[in-house]
């Protein structure tokens, strides 16, 4: 884009649905793959790509919290599914007690490689942790990852345990 509102140049290259060499790297990829996978194909997606600095486009309104280029694929691709679409957020605050030992912190410039995060507008940071195959999703409600190494409490939620039930078990299903 020339950034004056001109023509936005051509659409990206839709990847090729019948090349079998195209979905090899899903063998070892997760579910939220596959869901990339079929969304950058997707016309309306590529155009809202396209035309995302001259629009008011929506991510959430195609399960992001911001919008990535359809160009990459797995495992290149960091996409940040909402809540709604990936239940399977870790939620974490900002402990109450900061004076924990260093090595409880977490620090996430050491996992710089593997980052991506996007802020909402309640200015919650939405990360993923990724290796372009599989995905850790961390929802942070107060306090930031950004400004330095933080303390977390976390809460686990989606089990689905019955009483008496092993955790090892219920994570199975």
């Amino acid at each position: 884009m020339n950034g004056l509102g001109g023509d936005p140049g051509p659409a990206p290259q839709v990847p090729d649905w019948l090349l079998a060499s195209e979905y090899a790297v899903l063998l070892f990829a997760d579910r939220r793959s596959f869901a990339w996978e079929w969304l950058r194909r997707s016309a309306p997606y590529r155009a809202a790509w396209r035309d995302r600095e001259v629009g008011e486009i929506v991510p959430s309104d195609f399960g992001l919290m911001k919008l990535e280029d359809p160009d990459l694929a797995t495992p290149y691709a960091r996409p940040i599914w909402t809540p709604a679409l990936d239940p399977r957020v870790l939620r974490s605050t900002a402990a109450d007690d900061q004076s924990a030992s260093s090595a409880n912190l977490l620090d996430i410039r050491n996992f710089a490689e593997f980052v991506s995060v996007a802020v909402d507008e309640t200015n919650a940071e939405h990360w993923l942790l990724s290796d372009g195959h599989w995905v850790i999703r961390l929802d942070l409600h107060d306090g930031t990852l950004l400004g330095g190494p933080l303390f977390l409490d976390y809460q686990i939620g989606g089990l689905g345990l019955k009483p008496n039930q092993p955790l090892e078990i219920a994570c199975m299903y």
